[in-house]
């Protein structure tokens, strides 16, 4: 993602001037599902499969690489930025003989997983793409170092992810609770014929 148009961005806070400048800065996103077979003649036994293995989840992680180099003899910028997106989904999958009604009620399990996991895949990608709009071509005057254009880069990046943490962990406590899709879903599943 190139930014075309100059952006002036004054902080009072910290009394620095940003603006565009010069660099390429991009986002990859790999994505894997892995999946693991359950099986087994009832829920118990099921569940405590599903235990063992680690239940499912899905697993984020952010990776960058940003090289900076001087403009002139103190300007600071960001030549080159590389933003990565792991996201790692991890499923049970319900194998052998199962009631109709079973995997019916399994299989609304695994898509209430599927969408709050998809909802937070969204989110993530937009954090790497907010991580790679912060550093398109951006620079700092006044920094022979790029001390500060570092620092500012890393506080930024590390609050647009710290943000995001927190309201993953809000909506995965939303999904799994007695009035989210996850948690109706599963009280479903294990609920008596």
């Amino acid at each position: 993602m190139q930014l075309t148009t100059r952006l002036v961005i004054a902080s009072a806070l910290c009394g620095v001037l940003l603006f565009v400048s010069g660099a390429e800065a991009s986002v990859k996103v790999i994505r894997k599902d892995i999946l693991y077979g359950v099986r087994g003649p009832s829920k118990k036994e099921i569940s405590r499969q599903i235990s063992q293995r680690g239940g499912a989840k899905i697993t984020i992680s952010f990776s960058r690489k940003i090289d900076y180099a001087l403009k002139g003899p103190s300007t600071c910028y960001v030549r080159e930025a590389r933003h990565t997106l792991y996201l790692v989904s991890t499923y049970p999958r319900l194998e052998g003989e199962a009631s109709p009604k079973l995997r019916k009620r399994w299989n609304a399990l695994v898509s209430a997983g599927k969408a709050s996991d998809k909802t937070i895949a969204q989110w993530a990608v937009q954090v790497a793409t907010d991580s790679d709009a912060l550093t398109a071509r951006l620079s700092m005057k006044n920094d022979p170092s790029c001390g500060r254009l570092k620092s500012f880069v890393t506080q930024r990046i590390h609050s647009m992810e710290q943000r995001f943490e927190a309201a993953k962990q809000r909506h995965v406590s939303e999904q799994n609770g007695p009035n989210g899709a996850v948690g109706k879903a599963t009280a479903e599943l294990y609920k008596e014929p």
